[in-house]
């Protein structure tokens, strides 16, 4: 194996959750049943036991178990994150089948360029759904802002023709041509890079001040949903800058049309449908916590 050559070990945490035994956690996969996460369970207490036969454990200590599970209440923020990292996994696995459809046996140093920034997005991506499933605030957003920064890349790099690699812009520069593409891209760019940085301003989003107790909140089910809704707006963004970089290889289009010589963003789909639901979703949720 080369060592050097890693992706054997990809983990996208959107498709695993924790079971805690005891104080210790254990990645299960989102879809392990009851009846089989009850076995699980039990046989990793009768290793912790002491190696007591698992059935020993389940008669004596796991009774109920599987009717608890059953009847625990669901809490709607939770599920609703999961069906958003669920709805991400589908988008971009899409774009990767779309993408090995592609034939770049002719292709410049541009395509080539585009097709490598879309190939490791995966990375950028997975990471992105660890911190949206475990509730980090700063990191996230800064993980989205260098997402938006490879997709403006990317953008201006299939902009190049031919094989002038040094007229590809620095991703910073490229959000200024990427605005001409997609007006709001300006004003996100700048949303993101406020609130990945930690000032006064922003501290008592993990600061909190109780009866002359401080606290501070390393995770929050809240930052999930804030940071979910920038995100949501990012997977629409790489579905335009998709087509439009890879214009000359793909003969179907779903989310942008040329109209005239311009681009013309088409709504309407499944993608838009689902991405409207997600994030009306998550701004009446989070005007409950402002009321509460």
């Amino acid at each position: 194996m080369d060592i050097l050559d890693r992706n054997s070990f990809e983990l996208d945490m959107s498709k695993f959750r924790i079971v805690w035994i005891w104080t210790s956690p254990f990645l299960v996969p989102n879809d392990m049943s009851i009846h089989a996460e009850k076995y699980f369970v039990a046989s990793q207490m009768a290793i912790m036991l002491g190696n007591k036969s698992v059935d020993y454990t389940l008669k004596t200590m796991m009774d109920g178990f599987e009717e608890e599970r059953k009847t625990k209440p669901k809490i709607e923020e939770f599920d609703l994150i999961q069906e958003i990292l669920d709805f991400s996994v589908s988008v971009n696995e899409e774009i990767l089948d779309r993408l090995k459809q592609c034939n770049f046996n002719d292709g410049t140093k541009s395509s080539l360029a585009c097709e490598a920034v879309f190939q490791r997005l995966r990375t950028t991506i997975k990471s992105i759904h660890y911190h949206i499933k475990f509730g980090f605030y700063f990191e996230a957003f800064a993980l989205i802002r260098f997402f938006m920064e490879q997709l403006a890349y990317a953008y201006t790099a299939s902009l190049v023709s031919g094989n002038e690699i040094a007229n590809f812009m620095s991703p910073t520069k490229s959000i200024t041509v990427l605005k001409k593409f997609i007006p709001r891209v300006g004003l996100l760019y700048g949303e993101l890079s406020k609130f990945s940085h930690l000032d006064t301003s922003k501290i008592s989003k993990c600061l909190v001040i109780n009866e002359g107790e401080n606290r501070i909140i390393q995770q929050s089910i809240l930052f999930s949903l804030e940071v979910s809704k920038y995100y949501l707006e990012l997977l629409e963004y790489q579905n335009y800058i998709f087509e439009f970089c890879f214009r000359a290889y793909l003969t179907d289009f779903k989310y942008i049309k040329a109209n005239n010589e311009k681009w013309k963003f088409l709504s309407g789909n499944d993608f838009d449908l689902r991405q409207k639901k997600y994030i009306n979703r998550i701004k009446a949720l989070l005007r409950n916590y402002l009321v509460k």
